[in-house]
């Protein structure tokens, strides 16, 4: 039974078609597929995926013809458009005067039995067929009309699927291009800062050298100007090696490590700090501990875990620094008594920039990339780095790394 399609209708049922960008596309082994089991199924020599548009029909995947296209005037897959049929059949179209004088009947393909069944979106419009013909009369079984159906649900289900995958692959690189952007941006700004920061050390130290003739007040700030530019350039140098980690560029030089004397002037230089004159700080070192590796990136790792351990640990708490080398493996942990970190968000500690919430509960101070960096370089090294409750509330971390 023929249906009248209204304007409204046709713009929205041409929208929904344009929207999936199939029209004059390369032939897919997936459509082909869903024709191949249509001629199979059906025992028909001509199967073919058709897409109506304003003015023609376009065939996506054929078998049994070098091409489909057809004005809409003599397509029969319009018909099936325009129709309220779940299957348009024409078993015979010699015998039926709705086709009887079309073109593709009285000469090439010279069809004498049609089949079509809608391929429908979402919203119920009908945006195809998948159809299947022959030169001579016939009849479906219903069991090859379901099928044909099923196989329309198929190509539907399909074309969804390609835009889906269209979608992400565009959304993919949009991300690629911004971290591009990003760390483009990251890269010339750090540049930019590097030149600024060495001028203020280099005037801090000039200053201090002369601090005989200074009075305390101005010695403390310029001290404090000091660690103020210190901890900047600190952040400078992590959002620059973040760049090359992203980019794949972190270099390094392996060469024999000991780990025990690197990890001994880490906790010594620690002791230094005004904050660790509050905290009871305990070392166990094995001697002769040797990782190969590079002693300046894993000196970064073993300066960011005990600086995070005197950072979050309030006075009064605990500090414990050790390292063994056991069963081929060196572990270096540092357990503390601080605040701790939540067990829900301890899967995201690694990320750059990422801070727990005790951190920021307790307004204490930080970027979120030391950690980010630490993982990078361990796994380049072949370790492994993870996070823990600590025996007395506070955070343990364990880095592993291959004994030399």
């Amino acid at each position: 039974m023929a249906a009248t399609l209204t304007a409204a209708d046709e713009r929205a049922r041409l929208d929904s078609l344009h929207r999936l960008d199939i029209l004059d596309t390369p032939r897919e082994q997936r459509f082909d597929d869903i024709v191949e089991i249509a001629g199979y199924i059906c025992g028909t020599p001509i199967a073919i995926i058709n897409l109506v548009d304003e003015d023609r029909q376009w065939g996506k995947a054929l078998v049994g013809l070098e091409s489909s296209e057809a004005s809409r005037e003599v397509s029969f897959c319009a018909r099936v458009i325009e129709s309220d049929e779940d299957l348009f059949v024409v078993p015979d179209t010699h015998q039926d005067p709705r086709f009887a004088r079309n073109e593709q009947v009285i000469g090439d393909p010279h069809l004498r039995f049609y089949a079509g069944a809608p391929i429908v979106d979402r919203k119920g419009y009908k945006l195809g067929t998948v159809c299947v013909a022959d030169r001579q009369p016939r009849q479906l079984t219903t069991e090859q009309g379901n099928a044909l159906q099923a196989l329309a649900r198929q190509a539907m289900a399909q074309l969804e699927l390609r835009l889906a995958l269209q979608a992400e692959r565009e959304h993919v690189r949009r991300l690629r291009d911004l971290d591009r952007m990003r760390d483009q941006f990251v890269s010339t700004v750090t540049h930019e800062l590097r030149s600024p920061l060495t001028t203020v050390r280099g005037w801090v130290d000039m200053l201090l050298e002369e601090s005989d003739e200074m009075d305390p007040a101005h010695r403390t700030a310029v001290e404090r100007v000091g660690r103020g530019t210190d901890r900047l350039t600190r952040v400078v140098g992590d959002l620059l090696d973040l760049t090359r980690v992203d980019a794949g560029d972190l270099q390094m030089r392996f060469e024999p490590v000991d780990l025990s004397a690197l990890v001994g002037e880490a906790v010594a230089t620690m002791h230094g700090g005004d904050r660790c004159a509050a905290l009871t700080v305990g070392l166990t070192i094995a001697d002769g501990v040797t990782v190969s590796g590079d002693a300046e990136r894993l000196g970064q790792v073993v300066d960011n875990l005990c600086d995070n351990a005197v950072k979050y640990t309030p006075e009064g708490g605990e500090v414990a620094v050790s390292l063994e080398g056991s069963d081929g493996f060196a572990v270096l942990r540092v357990v503390d008594s601080g605040i701790g970190i939540p067990a829900d968000e301890r899967e995201h500690l690694f990320e750059p920039f990422f801070r727990a919430s005790s951190a920021t509960d307790a307004r204490v101070p930080g970027t979120g990339l030391g950690l980010a960096l630490s993982k990078a370089i361990v796994e380049r090294h072949g370790g492994t780095i993870a996070v823990a409750d600590g025996d007395r509330g506070g955070t343990a971390f364990a880095v592993t790394l291959p004994l030399a």
